[in-house]
């Protein structure tokens, strides 16, 4: 069985929509955790009304207030549902009708390969649109500028190549989240990190749903090969140091959480990586080539290279 995390805030203006593509699959065999965040709209009025029509598909969770944000409210879903397979799903966006069944034909074929008792994580590609569902790039990986091959953890640490909304993970992987880290960036990334240090990722490089890009959007697909995207890195020059501190906050609770269940060779890598921010500007130069974390991509590894 499937269970779809559904995450939501403030989402009246696109949920129903978001909805229906749900629950117009070719794969019927699944249900839908949604979350309330505390919105201020008619969010949960409108995931209420849908639990009234579909009861044995949808229930609903409401929290009193605001979590915080949207990786605090995947992240009470994640460690709170298990199911065979799970997949997360953002409030504004719009599932391709295949999207499950393209993604679970992927899963099935890893646990082939690798064993049901493997933590494994799927992702795909997404056709980017704006708030009216006009195509604006038909492959967010291209227009992202993201590399799906770079699956090892040492990348995954400097640089998430999962985009969360796309994401079905098996019951093994869901059973590290039972406790929430000391700090994560956001919980794809969070997923993404702990697939490639305990199990195996697999994508699908075709779309598979259609990524809304629209003033609310908590991360967008902005188009690094734009002029504009390249000035901004350089003008919000301590936004993007941010950032960067972030990753080796987000690693030190990696290796604070998992300490016991990592190889001798990924305690090394962490706990190398983790000690980068301490060291002098030529060291840690020297230290992030040696372990080889780097971001996808001459401009993006430059970057780094220039903020360490």
């Amino acid at each position: 069985m499937i269970t779809i995390l559904l995450a939501c805030y403030n989402g009246e203006r696109y949920l129903r929509e978001q909805l229906d593509s749900l629950l117009g699959q070719t794969v019927r065999d699944f249900t839908i955790a949604a979350r309330d965040d505390g919105s201020a709209d008619r969010t949960l009025e409108i995931l209420l009304e849908y639990q009234r029509a579909y009861p044995a598909i949808i229930t609903v969770e409401s929290a009193k207030e605001n979590g915080g944000g949207a990786k605090y409210n995947f992240w009470q879903l994640m460690s709170s549902q298990r199911d065979d397979y799970l997949m997360l799903c953002d409030q504004d966006d719009v599932w391709l009708p295949d999207k499950i069944e393209r993604t679970l034909q992927k899963m099935k074929e890893l646990e082939r390969r690798f064993g049901v008792g493997t933590p494994l994580a799927i992702h795909t590609d997404l056709r980017v649109v704006d708030e009216d569902l006009r195509l604006l790039a038909p492959s967010y990986r291209e227009r992202a500028g993201i590399d799906f091959s770079r699956l090892a953890f040492r990348f995954q640490l400097v640089q998430a190549t999962m985009t969360g909304c796309t994401v079905m993970y098996n019951r093994a992987l869901a059973a590290f989240f039972d406790k929430a880290p000391r700090f994560f960036v956001m919980h794809d990334w969070w997923v993404m990190l702990t697939a490639s240090a305990f199990g195996q990722v697999g994508q699908v490089l075709e779309p598979t749903l259609l990524y809304r890009q629209h003033r609310d959007n908590a991360v967008g697909a902005e188009d690094v090969r734009s002029l504009g995207f390249r000035l901004k890195q350089l003008v919000h020059f301590r936004e993007a140091r941010r950032r960067m501190l972030e990753t080796y906050l987000q690693a030190e609770s990696f290796l604070l959480l998992y300490r016991g269940r990592l190889s001798p060779e990924q305690l090394e890598l962490l706990e190398t990586f983790c000690s980068i921010p301490k060291r002098r500007k030529l060291g840690r130069w020297k230290t992030a080539r040696r372990l080889g974390v780097y971001r996808g991509g001459l401009l993006r590894s430059a970057a780094r290279f220039l903020l360490i």
